[in-house]
């Protein structure tokens, strides 16, 4: 189960969860992209606070048709709005509000449905949308890698295309922006 479903993110640059060491792929490739071609164009995206802000109707659809048994844990253990706790800085424990967006912190199982859902919503358009481009992922933190600055324009504004039906609010929005 853990290859198949590393092989489906893989295959549309997702290197966040299922793949050891992970992380270290992308600036590696595309270190060696830019040393092979010094005219190589390379922009970093970030969907600002995207775990919190995926709808989970967005990701049980998803689920559903890609791994009906995480669909099943997904469907158990957010069928509610979940409590959200934070400390103050004086220690104290206060839960101001209900969540009932995104993957909730410290579920084991949240980093993959993540990646999964924003692979097969945001990613695997993306990548079919734009052929000759090099995409990676570390679930939100997107890399995209092409052969002009215009073509490179082009991909981002579809990141954010494919992302914003996915997102609540201004999530698919650039960090900067």
């Amino acid at each position: 189960m853990a290859t198949k479903v590393a092989q489906s993110l893989l295959k549309y640059g997702q290197v966040g969860c299922a793949i050891r060491a992970g992380v270290e792929i992308p600036p590696r490739i595309m270190q060696v992209m830019c040393e092979l071609d010094p005219q190589t164009c390379v922009d970093s995206e970030d969907c600002y606070n995207a775990f919190n802000e995926m709808s989970r109707h967005e990701i049980a659809e998803c689920l559903r048709e890609v791994d009906p048994d995480l669909y099943d844990y997904f469907i158990a253990y957010y069928h509610r709005p979940s409590y959200q706790f934070f400390r103050l800085a004086n220690g104290t424990i206060v839960c101001p509000a209900l969540s009932s967006v995104g993957v909730q912190q410290g579920d084991p199982a949240g980093g993959l449905i993540f990646d999964i859902v924003y692979t097969f919503k945001v990613l695997k358009p993306l990548c079919e949308a734009h052929p000759n481009a090099t995409v990676f992922a570390i679930h939100d933190d997107t890399y995209i890698v092409t052969k002009t600055p215009a073509e490179l324009g082009g991909v981002a504004v579809d990141l954010v295309k494919f992302a914003e039906p996915l997102l609540h609010r201004n999530a698919a929005r650039r960090r900067a922006d």
